[in-house]
């Protein structure tokens, strides 16, 4: 899940996108955005999480309804699992997905918007990655050549926004 929001949003605010890298697993997306809605109140919060992780986080879904808080959890629907709760709505079209979010950003509470998806047809891509770690030290040739083509590849990497670039602030 990381991997296609990643190559596709374009954050203008560098609190626009918040997502888990590295070493953490599946079921960070919820939780990640229990915390951010209480940071910053003002702050719409949109989560975009899988089936998988999804049916793993009843509870913070529970605590969310609880303390009403307004978090607006998009669900990828690649129909691995079959298990949807709390007030859900399902969308299939753009047009139904912008309602939906307009309708959840308005609500009072939690609320789901399952987007169905087709898992054999990838995002396109947008020739951007993701900069995985690699081990520093490692006892494997394997590794350490990875560690030597991450460090190898860096080299092409530009920051976002270019320095001294404009930064657009629209949300």
């Amino acid at each position: 899940m990381p991997g296609e929001p990643h190559e596709l949003w374009r954050a203008r605010d560098p609190k626009d996108h918040h997502v888990e890298y590295g070493c953490s697993c599946m079921g960070y997306e919820i939780p990640g955005g229990l915390g951010v809605t209480p940071a910053d109140p003002d702050c719409e919060v949109f989560v975009l999480v899988g089936d998988g992780p999804y049916l793993m986080m009843g509870s913070e879904i529970a605590t969310a309804a609880q303390e009403r808080l307004r978090l607006t959890i998009v669900l990828v629907q690649s129909h691995g699992f079959a298990s949807i709760g709390a007030r859900a709505v399902r969308v299939e079209t753009i047009a139904e997905l912008e309602d939906a979010l307009r309708a959840a950003a308005a609500a009072d509470g939690t609320a789901v918007t399952q987007v169905e998806t087709d898992p054999l047809v990838p995002a396109p891509s947008s020739e951007a990655w993701r900069d995985m770690p690699v081990a520093e030290v490692a006892g494997l040739e394997s590794a350490r050549a990875a560690r030597a083509e991450s460090e190898h590849s860096k080299q092409a990497q530009r920051p976002y926004p270019a320095p001294g670039g404009p930064v657009e602030a629209t949300r």
